[in-house]
C-alpha cells in the first residue's frame, strides 16, 4: 500500500517525463506517485492501493477506452465505481468531459458524446479550468497518448487549481546530463508556452479621471503596447483603474434587475425592434449555430440619441442610468481605439476615430445588460449553454460581470481558460471587424458562458454589463495592411450575424 503519498498524480505514460516538482513548483505537490496507462479500469485498479486519506489528487483519464472499443456502458459503471471509491479517501470528486481526437471515427465519436451526456449528468462535473478546491480528484481531458492539446489542458487546469505560476528555470537534480533530461525541460517549457493566461493591464494613464485634453499628454506608449500583445496573443485582458466605478455598474445592475424581474407581458411592450434596440427574450438568441438558444436576456441600448426611443416606464431610474454609463463607456472606448493605434505602430493616433463619429446616431453600438436567470426548475437542453461560444462582430467590446463567473476564453490553442472575476475591472476584447481592420494582427478570440456545476451558482442568478463598439454603419472595413484587401460594409455584416443570432 502506498499510504504515505499525501498527494498522488496519476495519467497517461507522456506524464513519466514530467518531473512533477519543478512543473508545479513545491507547493503541494511535495509527494508526487506517477503512472501510465488512463483507462477508467486502469485507474480503479491503481486507485485499490491507497488506504489513506489524500489531500490531493489528480487523475488523467481519457479517451484510451473508447479506442478500446469499450462499450458504453462498462465505461460508465468504472466511473461510477471511481466516483465511489475516491469518495472513500478524497475530500471531493470531480469530472470533466473525454475531449475527441482527430482519430475518432462517427462511432467512436458517438460514444464520446454519451459518455460525455453521463458525465455532465453527475455531480461535481466541472471544465477542466473550474475548479474549485485544491482537495478535489479531477479526471481530467484526454486524448490519445496525451495529445499536446491534451496536456495544455491538464496542466492548465493544474495551474489554475494552485495558483502555480511558471519557475524561474527547470532545475535538474542529477549532475549527469540526458537526452531525456533534455526532452523533459523542453516539454516543460512548452507546456508553459502553451498556456495562456489573461493578464490585467493598469490604465490610470487613460483613465477617465483625465478628460479628454488631458490623458492624451500621458505617456500611453508602455499601455498601448502591453494591449497590443494581448490583443495578438490571447485575444482579451483585464483593465483596473479605468474611471468606472463599481456603485455605477452596481446601480445600473440594480434597476435592470427591477426591469427584468417585471411579468413578461410587461416586458412585450419593449422588446428588441430592428434597430437593435430593446428588450431580448430568454432564449431568443443563439450565439452559436450548433447549440440550442442561449439561456439568457437581455436590453440593448442602441441609438441613446433618438429622443422617440422608449424607455421602461416601470423602473424611473432606468433611463438616466443607462445614459450616464452609456456615455462614459463611449468615452472610454475610445480611449481604447487609440492605445489600439498606437500599439499598432500607425503615425495617426486617431485612424480609427474617423470611422466611429455617429456612436449612438447611425451606428450599431450596442449596450446590453445581460440577465442569465436561475436554473432551478429550468430544463436544460442537451449541449445548451448560458452563451455559446462566438466572437464579437464589430471593433472592441468592453465587459463587466458580477461574482458568480462562467465566462470562457478560447485561446489561440483552441483551449478555453476561465475569464475569473475580478472585482473593479473591466474585460477588453476585440471584434471580427477589428481583427480584419488590422491585417489579422490582433485576434477576435472566441468566448462563451458555460453552465455552473456549483448547486449554489445554478440557483443564482448571474448579471453582466457589455458595450459593443462598432464603426459606423456606413464604412467600409479592409485591412491596413493590404490595399488589395477586399472591403466589408459594417453593417451589412453585422445583419448577416443578426439574421443567424436570432431565432
Amino acid at each position: 500500500m502506498h499510504d504515505k503519498a499525501s498527494n498522488l498524480l496519476i495519467g497517461d505514460s507522456r506524464l513519466r517525463n514530467i518531473r512533477p516538482k519543478y512543473l508545479l513548483g513545491d507547493e503541494d505537490f511535495t509527494n508526487v506517485h506517477t503512472y501510465g496507462g488512463s483507462k477508467t479500469k486502469d485507474i480503479l485498479m491503481l486507485s485499490k492501493q491507497y488506504d489513506k486519506s489524500l489531500k490531493n489528487v489528480i487523475i488523467s483519464v481519457g479517451i484510451n477506452d473508447v479506442f478500446d472499443n469499450t462499450s458504453t456502458e462498462n465505461i460508465k459503471a468504472n466511473l461510477d465505481k471511481l466516483k465511489e471509491y475516491w469518495n472513500g479517501i478524497a475530500n471531493s470528486v470531480t469530472f470533466t468531459e473525454i475531449v475527441p481526437s482527430k482519430n475518432c471515427n462517427d462511432m467512436q465519436l458517438r460514444n464520446i458524446e454519451e459518455i460525455n451526456m453521463y458525465i455532465n449528468q453527475m455531480d461535481h462535473t466541472v471544465n477542466c479550468a473550474e475548479i474549485f478546491s485544491k482537495n478535489s480528484l479531477l479526471l481530467a481531458k484526454d486524448g490519445t497518448h496525451f495529445s499536446n492539446f491534451a496536456l495544455t489542458q491538464f496542466v492548465l487546469a493544474i495551474k489554475h487549481a494552485f495558483h502555480i505560476k511558471r519557475p524561474n528555470k527547470f532545475r535538474n537534480k542529477s549532475n549527469k546530463s540526458s537526452h531525456s533530461n533534455k526532452v523533459t525541460q523542453e516539454l516543460e517549457s512548452q507546456i508553459f508556452e502553451m498556456v495562456d493566461t489573461i493578464p490585467v493591464l493598469d490604465f490610470t494613464s487613460a483613465s477617465l479621471l483625465h478628460s479628454d485634453e488631458e490623458y492624451v499628454k500621458n505617456d500611453l506608449e508602455g499601455l498601448a503596447k502591453q494591449i497590443n500583445k494581448a490583443f495578438s496573443s490571447v485575444g482579451f485582458f483585464y483593465i483596473k483603474n479605468h474611471g468606472v466605478t463599481e456603485d455605477e455598474v452596481d446601480a445600473l445592475h440594480k434597476y435592470t434587475s427591477l426591469f427584468f424581474n417585471l411579468p413578461v407581458s410587461i416586458k412585450e411592450k419593449y422588446k428588441r425592434t430592428d434597430t437593435n434596440h430593446g428588450w431580448a427574450s430568454f432564449e431568443l438568441e443563439r450565439l452559436s449555430p450548433d447549440r440550442p438558444p442561449d439561456l439568457k436576456e437581455s436590453f440593448n441600448i442602441t441609438n441613446i440619441e433618438d429622443e422617440n426611443i422608449i424607455w421602461p416606464e416601470e423602473v424611473p431610474e432606468f433611463k438616466t442610468t443607462m445614459k450616464n454609463i452609456f456615455g462614459k463607456l463611449r468615452r472610454l472606448s475610445m480611449r481604447l481605439l487609440r492605445l489600439i493605434a498606437i500599439g499598432l505602430g500607425l503615425d495617426d493616433h486617431e485612424y480609427f476615430f474617423k470611422y466611429h463619429n455617429l456612436i449612438g446616431n447611425d451606428n450599431i453600438t450596442t449596450m446590453r445588460s445581460l440577465f442569465y436567470p436561475s436554473l432551478l426548475g429550468k430544463e436544460i437542453k442537451l449541449n445548451q449553454l448560458r452563451c455559446g461560444e462566438h466572437s464579437d462582430y464589430g471593433s472592441c467590446t468592453l465587459l463587466f460581470q458580477d461574482d458568480i463567473g462562467g465566462l470562457e476564453v478560447m485561446t489561440r490553442d483552441k483551449v478555453y481558460i476561465p475569464a475569473t472575476p475580478i472585482p473593479g475591472c473591466v474585460i477588453v476584447n476585440i471584434g471580427d471587424l477589428m481583427q480584419k481592420w488590422t491585417g489579422n494582427r490582433l485576434i477576435a478570440a472566441k468566448h462563451r458562458v458555460v453552465l455552473p456545476k456549483d448547486p449554489k451558482l445554478q440557483a443564482a442568478e448571474r448579471r453582466s454589463l457589455a458595450f459593443f463598439l462598432h464603426p459606423d454603419n456606413t464604412v467600409d472595413v479592409k485591412s491596413i495592411d493590404d490595399d488589395k484587401d477586399q472591403a466589408i460594409n459594417a453593417m451589412d455584416y453585422v445583419k448577416k450575424k443578426f439574421d443567424n443570432t436570432y431565432t
